[in-house]
């Protein structure tokens, strides 16, 4: 199928996706429904009641991307669906732990899981979560996936969470300094964002069979893919409309998130010391128009635009490096891949 639009893949693929989270999220006994039952409502499966209600449960694109990497290079996606569970389930636990260390009473328009039912049985459902994340990487066996290969999967899974963690402790720590250099922003968007998205594309092409050196490529792809990304997302943050996760624009701005448009204004020989001084000023005051005003006067978001393009270029590399690397392979064709990466990293209208 690696020869289809990326929308025919997404379309077919959804489904099965969307079955095997529910697989490994499911409860085992009664007893335990309300504790699954707010896992699944923060997946957008079911209201605060437990009820089953349609609403908006994110882009999957992690799992998505996992798949796309196995029909790219030939191989029937099927067997690597609890590996795609896996992941999105990960960075599902991110999210609903997020969401409680940031105070975020609002994500994808719905009251979020720690608003409803307070801080400690939201911290035990990520737990839940997180361990979950694992007992459905472990499924690969259940599809006939050699014992090695799940092993090496589960060993990237823990990779990530390693990494997961420290990024957030950078994000939440950087709130509290007063500077911030765009290689300190890069080493933590490394971190939080790019290692989930890399072992992505690595646990797809190791699933695919692929040799060591092409699996470390589609790595370095997945890698560079997850700080365009981010750096996209905190344009949108500022520039854009509210999005799909219903947060409230200029929110990084009230929790002093160092995001790619602050940290470039902070390190402006002009202008920097006054957006310091904006930064610095009492968390309760609200200095979001000044932010902004100064933003548009530095040119930052041009700046912004430049530096994705620099990481867009890093990624296209990669693609040729892959396509000649898999040249020997008949069955290998990233066009769909391709495509999709591309897509991700469209400016919204808006901005």
């Amino acid at each position: 199928m690696s020869d289809i639009s990326p929308q025919s893949f997404l379309r077919h693929w959804r489904g099965p996706i969307e079955e095997t989270l529910k697989k490994y999220l499911e409860s085992p006994a009664p007893a335990l429904h309300r504790h699954y039952g707010m896992m699944e409502y923060h997946m957008g499966w079911v209201d605060s009641e437990m009820a089953p209600r349609i609403r908006s449960a994110g882009k999957r694109l992690r799992p998505t991307l996992l798949l796309l990497v196995c029909a790219a290079m030939g191989h029937d996606p099927e067997p690597a669906l609890a590996a795609a569970g896996s992941v999105e389930i990960l960075h599902n636990y991110s999210l609903l732990h997020d969401d409680i260390e940031d105070l975020d009473e609002v994500r994808r328009h719905f009251p979020t899981v720690w608003k409803v039912w307070g801080n400690g049985k939201a911290i035990n459902a990520g737990d839940g979560m997180y361990a979950c994340a694992f007992k459905a990487m472990l499924g690969l066996q259940d599809a006939g996936v050699a014992l090695d290969l799940t092993l090496q999967s589960l060993s990237l899974l823990s990779w990530a969470c390693v990494q997961l963690t420290e990024g957030q402790f950078l994000d939440l720590d950087y709130e509290d300094r007063d500077h911030l250099t765009l290689g300190e922003y890069i080493f933590m968007v490394k971190k939080k964002t790019s290692a989930l998205f890399s072992i992505c594309l690595e646990v797809g092409a190791l699933l695919s069979l692929c040799e060591k050196r092409t699996r470390l490529l589609f790595s370095q792809l997945g890698e560079h893919f997850g700080v365009a990304y981010q750096m996209l997302d905190d344009v949108a943050n500022l520039w854009g409309e509210m999005d799909e996760t219903g947060k409230t624009s200029c929110k990084d701005i009230a929790q002093r998130k160092k995001s790619l448009p602050i940290v470039l204004a902070m390190n402006d020989a002009e202008f920097g010391a006054c957006m310091r001084r904006l930064y610095a000023l009492d968390i309760n005051q609200d200095i979001a128009q000044p932010v902004l005003e100064l933003l548009h006067r530095q040119g930052i978001r041009e700046q912004c635009l430049g530096i994705l393009g620099q990481r867009r270029e890093l990624m296209q590399a990669l693609i040729r490096e892959l396509r000649s690397e898999t040249r020997a392979n008949a069955s290998a064709d990233l066009s769909s891949m391709e495509a999709y990466l591309d897509s991700l990293l469209t400016l919204p209208a808006t901005v």
